[in-house]
């Protein structure tokens, strides 16, 4: 992972990962290629994925650069699934132009967390 640093992120973080999710759905926008909107993402959510210990922020340099959020359940896309079955895997996303890889070093952080947490499965 280089210099790169993955954790959960604080309240302090909050307003600098949700300019990480506008600015990667903008640049999508601007290529066609829309993900999100940029008003789904906002200080006072972020603050709330933070507060529930869900936020996960990944820095280089001291910088956020790459955020995602994690939760232990996911009543849209897995309803049938049992709170705590598996971690999920949202919103990930690193600022255009950065370095690449930070989906694979995501999915390894997780991977470690879910074990640490004994999470038997990640989904995304």
């Amino acid at each position: 992972m280089n210099d790169r640093w993955i954790g959960l992120g604080s309240r302090d973080e909050a307003a600098a990962a949700t300019e990480v999710w506008r600015e990667v759905a903008e640049h999508l926008a601007e290529r066609g290629e829309a993900l999100w909107s940029t008003d789904q993402f906002g200080v006072e959510a972020t603050l709330r994925l933070a507060d529930a210990e869900q936020l996960v922020v990944g820095k280089e340099g001291g910088q956020i650069i790459a955020c995602m959020a994690i939760d232990t359940q996911d009543p849209v896309f897995w309803p049938e699934e049992e709170v705590g079955s598996a971690l999920y895997l949202h919103k990930i996303a690193a600022r255009p132009g950065g370095l690449r890889g930070w989906t694979a070093d995501f999915v390894e952080w997780a991977a470690a967390e879910a074990i640490r947490k004994r999470i038997p499965r990640l989904r995304l």
